[in-house]
């Protein structure tokens, strides 16, 4: 009689890889490298082909960190080597043709870890409409016909302006260009899009244009406030003070900030124009680290603004506030699910933050507002108060036009002087 065997208790480890092109490629925990998986027409079946270590490891051999820059490139060399000699299928038999779905999701992968969560999402969508008309056609096949074709249901939508239509146009020519850059496609196929200029401002055709961003009332954050959770209101304090990007707040931990004699200085991860190889440093005065300060201990790497933190605190405040006693009725935490549809996450959100803010003015009845229009607010202010220049160095801006964008300008000013010279 067989003896039934023993089910092993050796743990099976979720295989680590990393996208790059389309591809996969895998980590060898025992050596720590990274290879790939491609056919080898010699030998008719899938050779391993390495591409050097492809992340640190612990003891345990589990990955840390992110995958290592020089192995992602020496990977996407050895995908785009390949595709060029063997017609551009990694598997073997009769190599299918680049569609625009694969073109499309290429580049979203490669891009995932080089832009911001915002970035990415623009990407996707203005993808999706050239997957939707087109996403079964050859990428070779795509031209300006096709691109107005995407850009012309984007106008139809109804739901946006202009520039979001001319934004979202530039960002396919931009994927087009990065599969020219890996000879995934020829270069005259770019050469053909770049020839699609943008829609200028004064078109006939109903599509409207972009609304500009104005300040906020003070009256109008101050009502809002008490209807947030401490940590979005310290949030929205920290961006009315400082002048800093939603985006930037959100993500600030105790080891991005440097104590000086003047105050605190914040120098975020990840920021908007970090790609470009510019320094962001923001500056936060005695308003803004006031705010900041009841969420500052805590491990130097973790969010300060953590909104799985403000749910504990709102679940505790409401059962300390229960009128039935203790052992009457559920007990905390009885009636929880043990697998939510939606968890508390580490970080906030610029949606999330956005869409508390519109839930509270909507419960009081005043305008909605933008975590946006905070920023606009700020440099508003220092303008008027402290001159263009300190507004430009304040909001980080490069450019003396970025600023004249968020800064409206002081006209009571120019309608005082024009009393005297006019």
């Amino acid at each position: 009689m067989a003896t039934k065997r023993k089910p092993s208790s050796r743990r099976t480890r979720r295989p680590y890889t990393v996208p790059v092109l389309g591809e996969d490629v895998r980590l060898a925990r025992s050596t720590g490298q990274g290879y790939l998986l491609l056919h080898d027409a010699e030998r008719g079946c899938k050779a391993k082909r390495y591409v050097g270590k492809l992340v640190e490891q612990d003891a345990d051999g589990n990955p840390i960190g992110d995958p290592f820059p020089e192995a992602k490139e020496r990977a996407a060399r050895i995908i785009a080597e390949f595709r060029a000699t063997s017609g551009g299928d990694p598997r073997p038999g009769k190599p299918e043709p680049l569609t625009v779905r694969q073109l499309a999701k290429s580049y979203l992968d490669e891009r995932a870890s080089e832009k911001s969560d915002d970035q990415l999402w623009h990407d996707q969508s203005a993808l999706a409409v050239a997957i939707e008309l087109y996403g079964n056609q050859e990428a070779s096949q795509f031209g300006p016909l096709a691109l107005r074709s995407v850009r012309k249901l984007m106008i139809d939508s109804g739901r946006l302006n202009r520039r979001t239509v001319n934004d979202r146009v530039a960002r396919i020519v931009a994927a087009f260009a990065w599969a020219v850059s890996f000879e995934m496609i020829a270069s005259e196929v770019l050469v053909a899009l770049q020839t699609v200029k943008g829609l200028r401002a004064g078109r006939r055709d109903g599509l409207r244009e972009p609304t500009p961003v104005r300040p906020v009332d003070d009256e109008d954050i101050e009502a809002v406030l008490p209807l947030l959770s401490p940590q979005l209101a310290a949030i929205i304090q920290v961006m009315r003070h400082s002048g800093a990007r939603c985006g930037e707040v959100i993500q600030l931990r105790p080891c991005d900030l440097e104590q000086t004699a003047d105050g605190l200085l914040y120098r975020p991860p990840s920021h908007k124009n970090a790609h470009r190889g510019h320094e962001r440093v923001i500056s936060l005065g005695p308003r803004a680290a006031q705010a900041l300060k009841p969420f500052l201990l805590r491990p130097a790497d973790r969010p300060c603004f953590s909104p799985a933190e403000a749910e504990e605190a709102r679940l505790a405040a409401r059962n300390a506030a229960r009128v039935v006693p203790g052992h009457v009725g559920n007990v905390p935490g009885s009636n929880r699910s043990d697998n939510p549809t939606r968890v508390p996450g580490e970080t906030y959100t610029t949606a999330s933050v956005r869409r508390a803010i519109q839930r509270a003015c909507n419960k009081l009845g005043i305008p909605t507002w933008t975590p946006h229009q905070v920023r606009h607010t700020f440099g508003t202010k220092t303008r008027k108060t402290h001159g263009i220049e300190v507004a430009k160095v304040l909001l980080g801006h490069k450019d003396f036009r970025s600023t004249t964008i968020y800064a409206e300008a002081d006209l009571e000013k120019a309608q005082s002087v024009m009393r005297e010279i006019g």
